[in-house]
């Protein structure tokens, strides 16, 4: 009832909407994550994006995901632990700031081998990290710079929001093969995997593992 009668003054209050706004993205990925991957209540969702990180290093595709690390930040008597991310590289495909939605028109061919590569590995990582919210909009898109003809090449990708990985909800499809819950449609398209990666793949064994996410999760 307060916030109804005082919304008109809460709309001026921008600092009070801006938590609002947060913790509203908090619910609403936790009921995500609790709906469909399984992550248990009382988890750091956002630790997962740590996780994701660190395994992104481990296989050594780190172009690929933006850099995370857990911090521990002091607020007053109080220590909170949580996560520091670095700024994606590339650019949003949401934007609407006149600037990035001019270059990204300016990129006639998508399909170069620089962002084959990187679309096909991001895909398998995801696989791998059983990624459940992958998406056109959580993704950064790397251009490079303008050539005689008046366009851009695409050079890259970079995932972001990588909460949602992690979960315990697994599948077996028909052939009682493991599946992952992630959107990972486009796998079936699929038909090659760098050869860094997959040596870095079938090198991986729980020691390390462990090594790299076992803090983090099970």
């Amino acid at each position: 009832q307060q916030f109804t009668g005082d919304k008109e003054k809460l709309k001026k209050d921008g600092k009070l909407m801006r938590c609002f706004g947060e913790m509203l993205i908090e619910c609403k990925q936790m009921s995500m994550a609790d709906g469909n991957v399984e992550i248990e209540q009382g988890d750091k969702v956002t630790l997962r994006n740590v996780a994701t990180s660190r395994m992104a290093d481990l296989l050594g595709i780190e172009r690929l995901i933006a850099h995370s690390e857990i911090v521990e930040v002091k607020v007053g008597d109080r220590v909170v632990k949580g996560s520091f991310m670095d700024f994606a590289e590339g650019y949003d495909a949401n934007s609407t700031d006149i600037d990035v939605v001019q270059k990204l028109k300016e990129v006639q061919a998508w399909d170069s081998p620089e962002m084959l590569r990187d679309t096909h590995d991001l895909e398998i990582f995801d696989l791998i990290c059983g990624q459940n919210d992958r998406h056109g909009g959580n993704a950064f898109y790397k251009v490079g710079e303008m050539g005689p003809d008046g366009t851009r090449p695409a050079i890259g990708i970079m995932g972001i929001d990588n909460d949602l990985s992690f979960g315990t909800k697994v599948g077996l499809d028909k052939d009682g093969k493991l599946e992952s819950v992630g959107r990972t449609e486009a796998t079936q398209y699929i038909n090659f995997i760098s050869e860094d990666l997959a040596d870095k793949i079938m090198s991986l064994n729980r020691e390390k593992l462990e090594y790299a996410v076992g803090d983090i999760i099970t």
